[in-house]
């Protein structure tokens, strides 16, 4: 099975792909770091932090063929990112039904200081670059994923893909994405 988990910063999306790493044995690549290394030698089209949507087209067409290489090779694997947009999950599940599972992930009716509340509270959890940054920086990336939350819970319901919200609740909603996935 091929798990794509997408939605926004600081969802639970590293959390999920762990917990399928430590229980399920099935490894994960995050898109920040295939974006990254795309970058680091010189496609340019990678390098816009501030509109994950639009780098996603760009991922797309090289997770297709990873995700294509993945099901041949009959290898389980787990993609998270923001970059893995619903219309995305939809259309991998229709092209390899019973191979591809996926959901999104997201926080659309939190406040923004809930949120940096929230990310203070818990500072231990997987993947905790954004507490490095600066108060504005945080502030920024996270109100812009508010805004990533509602167009993938808008998204999620047009593509029918599996939407859950971790603004509350966290490791509730959490349990049952994992249920979703592997259940």
């Amino acid at each position: 099975m091929i798990y794509l988990i997408g939605g926004a910063s600081r969802s639970g999306k590293t959390s999920l792909t762990l917990r399928l790493l430590e229980e399920k044995s099935i490894p994960y690549l995050s898109t920040d770091v295939l974006m990254m290394g795309l970058r680091g030698v010189g496609y340019s089209e990678y390098a816009n932090e501030q509109d994950d949507i639009e780098v996603a087209k760009h991922l797309e067409n090289i997770m297709a063929p990873m995700i294509e290489n993945l099901r041949y090779c009959g290898v389980p694997y787990a993609l998270e990112g923001v970059h893995i947009r619903p219309a995305f999950i939809r259309a991998m599940m229709e092209e390899v039904p019973d191979t591809v599972k996926g959901c999104i992930l997201g926080y659309p009716d939190i406040s923004l200081d809930q949120k940096l509340k929230d990310m203070h509270t818990h500072a231990a959890i997987a993947n905790n670059w954004l507490m490095g940054e600066e108060p504005e920086y945080q502030r920024q990336h996270l109100g812009r994923h508010l805004e990533i939350s509602k167009l993938d819970r808008r998204d999620a319901k047009i593509a029918d893909v599996a939407y859950f919200n971790t603004g509350e609740r966290y490791d509730e909603i959490l349990e049952e994405a994992f249920k979703h996935l592997v259940g």
